[in-house]
């Protein structure tokens, strides 16, 4: 098992997505690279979770197009909550990361791969 050597404590990911199974997949495959995971499957639930456990968390992946509420406009909620706390989105659409909020450290397609979204958290978490 891989572990974030790098870092001194473990790492809380929070992972959104109205759609349970590929959260579950993608859950279970990061907890087999040493992060810890949390799930939320509306805007709403990662919203709540985060206010209960800010601290703990040190990145949110979030899915683009969700019933309640976009990944960009629950990244634009985060950085006025949680100032600080970097967000990568995830979408089936072609998008930039130009127009989304600050805090979004990453824009990546679906299908994406879990080895590709991994190194890009690592990634984003050794800038910190």
């Amino acid at each position: 098992m891989a572990q974030l050597d790098y870092l001194s404590s473990p790492v809380t990911v929070l992972v959104v997505d109205d759609e349970p199974q590929l959260t579950a997949m993608l859950r279970d495959f990061m907890v087999r690279q040493g992060f810890q995971v949390l799930t939320a499957e509306s805007a709403a639930q990662a919203l709540n979770l985060l206010a209960q456990t800010q601290s703990t968390i040190s990145l949110v992946v979030t899915d683009m197009t969700m019933p309640d509420m976009s990944g960009a406009d629950l990244a634009l909620e985060l950085s006025t909550k949680f100032s600080g706390l970097p967000v990568v989105i995830l979408s089936g659409y072609e998008l930039s990361a130009q127009n989304m909020p600050a805090n979004v450290a990453a824009v990546m397609q679906k299908p994406v791969r879990n080895s590709a979204l991994v190194a890009q958290i690592r990634s984003i978490l050794q800038q910190d």
